[in-house]
């Protein structure tokens, strides 16, 4: 039968990849239980507390909703604090939260079998800042075009590194180095749900084209601000016959932590 069989991992593929509107409305659901968690998080970050401190808080508020974590606990959240951890999938770790510090914090719920995964970002004021200093903020506004740059391709028909190649466009339009990694993957049972990812054309990779019902994150574009530390947005958006329906609620402002 060789010459008569043909691979199922297209069709396979693409089914996952399309979300219907029980599964829609189960991301929702994880979204906002993981907007609550955000929301107690707020109430709890100072200076002085350091990135185990927050990576236990929010865990106690996972179990006390009785939920899961989208991905592996050791390290759901990831807590990126100041100049000094490093970005990324790895444990939080015991540096202290300082003044003139960012703090990135990259974490989703688990509800009913569907998951979350969103990145929100706060500044810690020095004493008697009223703002974020203007390094801070235009890193911080520039980050959040991109994303919103990224989120604006995500239409029917459009091949997936476009979203990569204007999201890029923004960082090197505004002197940022560009980013390492993709800017988006798919979303469902799991965090990285299958399916084509949003990243750069390459050379001699096959072409994917996003469809109605993906559900894809929009994020990526981690830049690091010597004395500062990293700054990043996700987001989760919902592929629709009109273009993209941002499902989470954007941060549009950098959070202060007096």
């Amino acid at each position: 039968f060789a010459g008569r069989l043909m691979s199922a991992e297209d069709l396979v593929t693409r089914l996952r990849a399309r979300k219907s509107p029980g599964e829609v409305a189960l991301i929702r659901a994880a979204i906002a239980r993981t907007d609550d968690i955000f929301e107690e998080v707020k109430l709890f970050l100072r200076p002085g507390r350091t990135g185990r401190d927050i990576y236990d808080f929010i865990l106690d508020a996972v179990r006390r909703r009785g939920l899961e974590t989208a991905w592996s606990r050791d390290h759901c959240p990831i807590v990126t604090v100041g100049p000094v951890a490093p970005i990324g999938h790895t444990p939080p770790g015991d540096t202290v939260l300082q003044r003139g510090w960012t703090l990135q914090i990259d974490f989703g719920a688990k509800y009913n079998g569907f998951c979350a995964d969103f990145q929100r970002m706060w500044y810690v004021l020095e004493e008697g800042e009223q703002a974020p200093p203007p390094d801070v903020q235009r890193l911080f506004n520039t980050i959040r075009q991109g994303v919103d740059a990224i989120i604006a391709q995500l239409r029917p028909g459009v091949p997936t590194w476009k979203p990569a190649e204007a999201a890029l466009d923004v960082l090197v339009s505004a002197s940022y180095p560009p980013f390492k990694y993709g800017v988006g993957h798919q979303l469902g049972r799991a965090t990285h749900d299958g399916g084509a990812g949003l990243g750069r054309r390459r050379d001699g990779a096959p072409e994917w084209f996003i469809e109605t019902g993906n559900v894809f994150t929009a994020e990526g574009l981690e830049t690091f601000l010597e004395g500062r530390g990293w700054i990043s947005l996700e987001d989760h958006v919902l592929v629709t016959e009109s273009g993209g329906q941002v499902l989470t609620t954007q941060q549009r402002q950098l959070w202060l932590i007096q």
